[in-house]
């Protein structure tokens, strides 16, 4: 047995695989609760399909590494504040990010969302963020999901469209207008809206709303009169 555990050490440590990482399956790589500090970059990369590293501690992704096969990869419960998002570019093939349980206060997918069907930073920092930013654009394909729940809010213009979105949500649920529930059952933040029954939305500022969930602030929209924000979300008349 001792000989065996030699064995594999010795085969991750020419691959480079970082100490006390599993492979599994020759393809999925799990590092969870290591401690580890930053992303690693193995010789062993540009062969995993899953990588999981979860329950670390990095603070930065200063640039994901060049990683084609990657199809899965689990960065949550960090303390990740920055993200390039730029640098998506180099996971071409990626179809889940879970960056869910970090501190990122701004987030882009849109630069390069490339093959994205499931992204999450919910439970994060972020303050204010729009549609684009998720990833969200206009005749999406349906199978595309992602999750921005437990955010603190900043409650001004900019967030109108996520408070019309709730309340499509809400007279889908009281009214069963089947308009509405179309609209909120095709949206990407489908799953995020069902999560304590849209209750993961609540503002954190300005302080006169603080605590409140976003869809009992009075009109967002009408705070928008002096500004022009662009929204893909359909409102049944």
């Amino acid at each position: 047995m001792k000989r065996v555990l030699l064995a594999l050490i010795l085969v991750n440590s020419a691959l480079g695989i970082p100490h006390k990482c599993e492979v599994v399956d020759f393809l999925s790589l799990h590092c969870e609760g290591l401690n580890i500090t930053s992303f690693p970059q193995t010789a062993y990369s540009r062969f995993v399909t899953a990588f999981y590293l979860q329950n670390n501690l990095i603070q930065v992704i200063n640039e994901f590494p060049s990683m084609a096969s990657l199809q899965h990869l689990n960065l949550s419960r960090n303390a990740i504040s920055n993200v390039s998002w730029k640098s998506l570019v180099n996971i071409p093939n990626i179809l889940e990010l879970d960056l869910s349980f970090n501190r990122i206060t701004y987030v882009d997918v849109s630069v390069n969302r490339g093959s994205l069907i499931y992204f999450s930073v919910s439970h994060n920092k972020l303050e204010t963020f729009s549609e684009e930013n998720l990833g969200i654009v206009s005749g999406d394909p349906e199978f595309y999901r992602t999750c921005v729940e437990g955010n603190p809010l900043h409650c001004d213009c900019r967030m109108a469209w996520l408070q019309t979105l709730i309340l499509v949500r809400e007279k889908c649920i009281s009214g069963y207008d089947s308009m509405s529930c179309k609209l909120y059952r095709e949206h990407p933040l489908h799953l995020s809206l069902r999560y304590q029954n849209g209750a993961g939305f609540v503002c954190n500022s300005p302080e006169n709303v603080q605590g409140w969930p976003i869809s009992k602030v009075a009109s967002l929209a009408a705070a928008c009169e002096q500004h022009v924000y662009t929204t893909t979300t359909l409102v049944p008349t």
